[in-house]
């Protein structure tokens, strides 16, 4: 976050998951932690797939911190 220049940011693509029935968020647990460390968190869905042992939709993301 220091080494930021202000309105800079960080872009991480990353997909959910469903574990043992679970769906794990990853896209929204990485906005919240960035949240809570200062950056304004921005998700765009990339695309929707499918969970090969559930029926769980599931999306991959690009999750972007931005600095303010």
């Amino acid at each position: 976050y220091r080494t930021l220049k202000h309105k800079g940011g960080i872009s991480v693509v990353i997909g959910d998951s469903c574990l043992y029935g679970v769906h794990v968020p990853t896209d929204k647990i990485i906005a919240k932690i960035g949240q809570s460390i200062g950056y304004k968190p921005q998700i765009e869905i990339l695309r929707e797939r499918r969970a090969t042992q559930h029926s769980h939709k599931l999306v991959e993301s690009n999750v972007r911190l931005i600095k303010p």
